[in-house]
C-alpha cells in the first residue's frame, strides 16, 4: 500500500474513534431516533468517502497510464515524422527519410523509364523475335507517391508501344536469388504488339554471340530507355560513403561475376598475364577501385582530388546558357549547369563551402583552387570514367564487327598465303628436281668440257706447230724466192 493510502486509513480510523467517543458521551441526551440517524449518516459518509477514494485512486492510475501512453504517442509521432520528412533542421543533408527516398526513387525511375520484366521467348529468328509479355509493365515514369494514403497510379497497358525502340536484356538470378537483367541482347523495334504478344525486329543485325545468348534466354527484360551507368550502382547495398570508399564499398567477387571476369586476375602479377587477361584485369580493377585512393601511375583524366578548404569559398555553378531536356547536354565546356532541371533556385546560383570542409573535385579545378591557396590536397581519388551505353554498345558492336571482318580478312590472307606457300613448295620441289637434272647435265658437261678442253689444247698445240712449220716453210720459200731472183738477175746480167 502506498503512503497516501496509509495516511488516509489512519485519518479514517481517527475519525471513527472520535465519532464513537462523541456518540457515547452524547447518547444520554439524545433520543434513539437521532442516534440511529446520526450513525446511518456517518456510515453513509464513510461509505461514500471510501467510494470516492477508490475512484480517485483508479483515476490517478488511469491518468498515469494516459500520460505514459500520450508520451509514447508523441514519441511515435515524432519518429514517424522523422521517418517521413527527416530532420527539418538539416533538409539538405538528411536523405534517409521516406519523402527524400521516395523523391530519389522517383528521380531514378523517371530517368530509368518504362520496363517490362519477365517477357518469355516464344519464337526466335534472326530477323524477328516473338515474346509473350508477363502482365503489365512497371511504369517507372510515374512519380513515386509521397503520401502513404495516396491512391495508386493508374495501370498502364501491358502491350509494348508499336514502332518504339526497346533495349533487351536476358534475365538471371543474382546472388540473393532476385531475378535481374544479365546480358545485353541488342536494340529492337516493336513491329507488332497486341494481346500480350510482341514481335521485335533487330535494328542492327545480331552478332553470333547475341543470337546465341538471345536464343538461350527464356526470359527477357525490356527497357524503353537504356540504363545509365553510375558509380554507386556497383557498390554493395546500403554501404556508406567513407574516405577509403568514396562511392561505397565495392565487392570484387560480385563485380567479377557481373562482368564475367575471373576475380583471380586481380591477384596475379601483370607480367604473368596475357594480353586479353591484362585487359580484363584492368577493366575489373577500374570497377573495384572506383572511389578509392588513386595509384601513382594512374591516368590523369581518371584522378580527382579530395581537398580541404583553407578559407570560406563560394563559386557559381550555373551557366548563363539554359537548355531544356530535349536540347540535350547537362553542362557547358566549363562544367557549369545548362540543363534547366539541374539549375539551382534563383538568387542561389553560388555554392558555398566552409573552412575545413573536405570535398571531392575534378583534378583540373582542384589544382586551380590549390594553386590559389584556397584549398590543400588531402589525397588523389580514382574515379572510373562513366560509360554512355547508348554509344558504348554501338562502338562495341562496331569494334566486334570490325574484329570479325579483320579476322575473316586475316583468315583469307592466311588461306592465300598457305595456297601460295603450297605452290611455292611445289615450285621448290620442281626446281630441286630440275637442279638435280641440271647437276647431272653439268657433270656430263664438265666431262665433255674436260675432253673438249683437252682437245682444244691438243689442237692449239697442233695449230702452233703447224704455224711454226708454215712459218719455217714460208721463210724457206722466201729464201728460195730471193735466191731465184738473184739468180735471174745474174742470168739477165750475163745475157746482156
Amino acid at each position: 500500500m502506498e503512503l497516501t493510502g496509509i495516511l488516509f486509513l489512519v485519518v479514517v480510523i481517527l475519525c471513527l474513534s472520535l465519532f464513537i467517543y462523541a456518540l457515547v458521551k452524547a447518547f444520554s441526551g439524545w433520543g434513539v431516533l437521532y442516534t440511529v440517524v446520526l450513525v446511518f449518516t456517518f456510515l453513509s459518509c464513510l461509505t461514500f468517502l471510501f467510494a470516492a477514494a477508490g475512484v480517485a485512486s483508479r483515476r490517478i492510475a488511469w491518468v498515469r497510464i494516459h500520460d505514459k501512453l500520450k508520451a509514447q504517442v508523441e514519441k511515435l509521432e515524432e519518429e514517424a515524422r522523422m521517418l517521413k520528412f527527416g530532420d527539418i533542421n538539416r533538409p539538405t543533408s538528411d536523405l534517409s527519410s521516406m519523402v527524400a527516398l521516395a523523391n530519389e526513387v522517383s528521380r531514378l525511375t523517371v530517368e530509368r523509364g518504362q520496363i517490362w520484366r519477365g517477357a518469355s521467348l516464344s519464337e526466335f529468328k534472326r530477323d524477328g523475335i516473338r515474346l509473350t509479355l508477363a502482365g503489365r509493365p512497371a511504369d517507372a515514369a510515374a512519380p513515386a507517391a509521397t503520401d502513404p494514403g495516396a491512391p495508386p497510379p493508374p495501370e498502364v497497358n501491358g502491350d509494348l508501344p508499336v514502332e518504339n525502340i526497346v533495349y533487351a536484356y536476358s534475365e538471371a538470378p543474382g546472388n540473393d536469388g532476385k531475378i535481374l537483367p544479365r546480358e545485353y541482347l541488342g536494340e529492337y523495334k516493336v513491329a507488332e504488339s497486341q494481346g500480350g504478344k510482341a514481335l521485335l525486329v533487330p535494328i542492327i543485325p545480331l552478332t553470333d554471340a547475341q543470337a546465341e545468348a538471345a536464343q538461350n534466354s527464356s526470359n527477357w527484360t525490356l527497357f524503353k530507355i537504356l540504363p545509365v551507368d553510375s558509380h554507386t550502382a556497383f557498390a554493395e547495398p546500403n554501404s556508406k560513403r567513407t574516405n577509403e570508399a568514396e562511392f561505397g564499398r565495392m565487392d570484387a567477387k560480385v563485380i567479377a561475376d557481373l562482368l564475367k571476369i575471373p576475380v583471380e586476375l586481380l591477384e596475379r602479377d601483370a607480367s604473368q598475364l596475357s594480353g586479353e587477361e591484362a585487359r580484363q584485369a584492368k577493366l575489373l580493377r577500374s570497377y573495384v577501385e572506383d572511389g578509392s585512393r588513386a595509384r601513382e601511375n594512374e591516368l590523369p583524366e581518371n584522378v580527382w582530388y579530395r581537398i580541404e578548404f583553407l578559407n570560406d569559398f563560394s563559386d557559381t555553378v550555373d551557366s548563363e546558357e539554359t537548355r531544356s531536356a530535349s536540347d540535350g547536354g547537362y553542362f557547358d565546356t566549363s562544367g557549369r549547369t545548362v540543363d534547366s532541371r539541374l539549375r539551382r533556385p534563383e538568387k542561389q546560383e553560388k555554392v558555398s563551402f566552409k573552412k575545413g570542409q573536405q570535398v571531392l573535385f575534378f583534378r583540373a579545378y582542384a589544382e586551380q583552387l590549390i594553386s590559389q591557396g584556397t584549398a590543400k590536397l588531402i589525397e588523389p581519388i580514382f574515379v572510373r570514367p562513366i560509360n554512355d551505353y547508348s554509344i558504348a554498345f554501338g562502338e562495341t558492336r562496331n569494334r566486334t564487327t570490325r574484329a570479325i571482318q579483320d579476322a575473316e580478312a586475316i583468315a583469307r590472307d592466311i588461306s592465300q598465303v598457305q595456297a601460295t606457300n603450297t605452290v611455292a613448295q611445289e615450285q621448290v620441289v620442281f626446281r630441286q628436281n630440275e637442279r638435280q637434272m641440271l647437276d647431272k647435265d653439268k657433270a656430263q658437261y664438265d666431262k665433255e668440257l674436260t675432253v673438249i678442253t683437252s682437245e682444244v689444247e691438243r689442237l692449239s698445240n697442233a695449230v702452233q706447230q703447224t704455224k711454226a712449220e708454215l712459218s719455217r716453210i714460208y721463210r724457206a720459200n722466201q729464201e728460195q724466192y730471193e735466191r731465184l731472183v738473184r739468180t735471174q738477175q745474174a742470168f739477165q746480167a750475163t745475157a746482156n
